[in-house]
């Protein structure tokens, strides 16, 4: 009978240990989140920063017409 009490109460003391253990983890991660996000920018900031680093680049005009065989297969125009 002792033996099965000194058992429940270590079982105990192990879920009580694993229990603070991973509140810890999860408030840790919790206060990561929170430094990280205030140095990252928006996404509307990631946004507008790539397209200014595309309109940036050098402008090739498009072509206007069919650019390879595959093209004037699908192409909307007819002749």
């Amino acid at each position: 009978m002792k033996i099965l009490f000194a058992i429940s109460i270590l079982s105990f003391l192990v879920l009580l240990w694993a229990a603070i253990a991973i509140t810890r983890r999860i408030r840790a991660s919790h206060r990561l989140e929170r430094s990280s996000a205030s140095s990252q920018p928006e996404f509307s900031q990631f946004l507008f920063a790539a397209t200014e680093g595309a309109n940036a680049g050098t402008h090739s005009p498009v072509p206007s017409g069919p650019t390879s065989p595959y093209d004037k297969a699908t192409s909307t125009e007819r002749g």
